[in-house]
């Protein structure tokens, strides 16, 4: 059974993956957002999304949790970027 993150409950520093904000019906996952991973790479492209960072060294890529909160009180206000 997965976890499921409380946004509300993460410093605004905290690091969160693709994985554990897109919802994908075909994994049985429930992300912090209703948007599968595609949909999120497509909103950050159109500068729609926060932008992802990489780890230093790596391919991984993280969102921060502060700007992913903003973004979310945005969508829930009706407020476009």
């Amino acid at each position: 059974m997965q976890n499921i993150i409380n946004i509300d409950t993460l410093p605004d520093h905290a690091q969160l993956t693709l994985a554990e904000l897109e919802t994908s019906a075909a994994r049985n996952r429930k992300g912090i957002t209703r948007l599968s991973g595609s949909q999120i790479r497509r909103l950050e492209a159109q500068g729609l999304f926060p932008k992802s960072r990489e780890i230093t060294g790596t391919r991984a890529k993280f969102y921060l949790a502060g700007e992913v909160k903003a973004w979310l009180a945005q969508q829930a206000q009706g407020v476009t970027p």
